[in-house]
């Protein structure tokens, strides 16, 4: 919640010149006589009025804001609107530069100097700028860099938690912890929109997703090391003592065989990457390196298109964002079993298809308003088909890197996903102000990309996490291209 709220404290309500005097009128009436009609638009125009010569102006006094959704958002408290319209979509854009910047920090700290300290920098960061929020919207390149601190820890707050559930499970619950996690992410969206229609004002919002963080603290002895990392850097006593833990907690004890067949483990040689560079040390990690950064962001761009346009779509604002946030829920769940009967390859490459389709659809749609029923309708299943994509996608990439570039490798997916998401608020701006196609059309193509790519990624279903390069060569030589094939020679 904590790391996406601003999506909705930025959302721009309908908006006009305020004209003194319209005591004696309805609303109506007023905007009849005092705001000039845009044809283009058939509304009325949000940021011309008439003067006392009866010509068209930009507003003189102020704005008035509709409150049948918002008592304030951001947007409405500073007047980011009009001519000052831009600083919306700028800040969007900083909070993508923010999400690159963590990634690659954090992602270094994490393979680096554990998983842990990289999990409770991204919590303090995250705290630290949503604390900010509430203070600076008035300067604005504050406001950015309160932004920018959450964004920065957005990606490995949930990155570094699943890594660390990955590397502590059985290779066959890989898939139900992905499952549990993207529920919850699911879940903290849901909460968003109730709580917000409830205040309908932006700082309850802020308090409600960013105060919680503080339990990570008070509940810092809980949190443990991957002891998996541990045994990769050579840590081998500290690896048994997080071990240890884990045993006590489920109430049972580690077996003195595998004791003995830990503390006999040399220090792996990679155990000693610590540069960007290890991810394209040779021929198989560099292709699943490019595969990876080509795929994020065919994902990403899809999924922040939907997500940042929602607050733009026709209707109640809070119930547009709920049934969206919804619709990840199921895409999850059944991205969780068609991985685990399908495999990861297949489910990647049908679900990227069907988003690509559904983009390609609203292309055609989205301008006319007797199909907006529909248009939410599709809206609805675009987020489930990318929901599955982010769930296989997310498996896939956690399951394919070996152990010491794990994090590295996984955050350069997410940092190239960030870097072209971008121009998703731009794209978006573009869609309002000229034409609603030009987001639809750009999320077709690159669902169309990711279709194509997936055919080239290995198949990581029933899979151990590989700890090696060399382990990660094996998996990529006795698997085809082509694993539809195989499901067909079966039947």
């Amino acid at each position: 919640m904590s790391c996406f709220h601003y999506v909705l404290i930025l959302a721009v309500p309908d908006h006009w010149c305020y004209v003194p005097g319209i005591n004696n009128y309805t609303l109506k009436e007023w905007k009849a006589i005092h705001i000039p009609w845009d044809y283009s638009k058939n509304s009325y125009d949000k940021c011309l009025m008439y003067d006392e010569n009866n010509l068209t102006t930009t507003c003189q006094n102020g704005y008035e804001y509709d409150k049948t959704w918002y008592l304030e958002t951001v947007s409405s408290k500073e007047n980011w609107v009009c001519a000052n319209s831009m600083k919306v979509t700028h800040a969007f854009e900083f909070s993508k530069v923010g999400e690159i910047l963590g990634t690659l920090s954090l992602g270094y700290v994490g393979d680096r100097y554990g998983r842990k300290p990289a999990f409770y920098s991204a919590v303090a960061t995250l705290f630290i700028g949503g604390m900010l929020t509430l203070i600076t919207t008035s300067r604005y390149p504050l406001f950015i860099l309160s932004l920018l601190l959450i964004s920065f820890s957005s990606n490995a707050v949930y990155q570094v938690s699943l890594i660390i559930g990955f590397e502590i499970s059985k290779d066959e619950k890989r898939s139900m912890i992905s499952c549990l996690q993207c529920v919850a992410y699911t879940t903290g969206f849901c909460l968003l929109a109730f709580v917000y229609s409830y205040f309908r004002y932006w700082m309850p919002l802020v308090l409600f997703s960013t105060a919680p963080l503080l339990l990570f603290f008070v509940f810092r002895g809980y949190m443990i090391e991957s002891p998996r990392w541990l045994l990769n850097q050579g840590k081998v006593k500290r690896s048994l003592e997080e071990l240890q833990k884990i045993a006590k907690t489920n109430k049972t004890r580690i077996p003195d065989v595998l004791v003995a067949k830990i503390q006999n483990i040399e220090k792996r040689e990679e155990s000693d990457m610590s540069r960007f560079t290890d991810l394209f040390k040779n021929i198989t990690i560099a292709r699943i390196t490019l595969l990876t950064i080509i795929s994020w962001p065919c994902w990403n761009l899809i999924y922040v298109i939907l997500y940042l346009n929602v607050t733009n779509l026709k209707g109640n604002p809070y119930s547009n964002f709920f049934w969206q946030s919804l619709a990840e829920l199921p895409g999850y769940i059944i991205g969780k079993y068609l991985s685990d009967y399908l495999g990861r390859k297949l489910s990647r490459i049908f679900a990227f298809f069907i988003s690509s389709i559904g983009c390609l659809m609203l292309v055609f749609l989205i301008a006319d308003q007797q199909y907006q029923l529909l248009v939410s309708i599709i809206s609805m299943v675009l987020k489930l088909s990318i929901s599955i994509v982010y769930y296989v996608i997310s498996l896939q990439t956690m399951e394919v890197f070996p152990t010491s570039v794990r994090q590295r490798g996984a955050g350069f997916g997410f940092l190239a996903g960030s870097i072209l998401s971008i121009s998703a608020p731009s794209l978006i701006h573009l869609g309002v102000v000229q034409n609603p196609k030009i987001p639809y059309i750009a999320a077709s193509f690159f669902g169309f990309l990711g279709t194509m790519v997936g055919f080239f990624i290995p198949e990581t279903l029933n899979e151990k996490l590989p700890e090696s390069v060399k382990e990660l060569e094996d998996i990529v030589k006795r698997q085809r291209m082509f694993p539809i094939l195989k499901h067909i020679s079966t039947i």
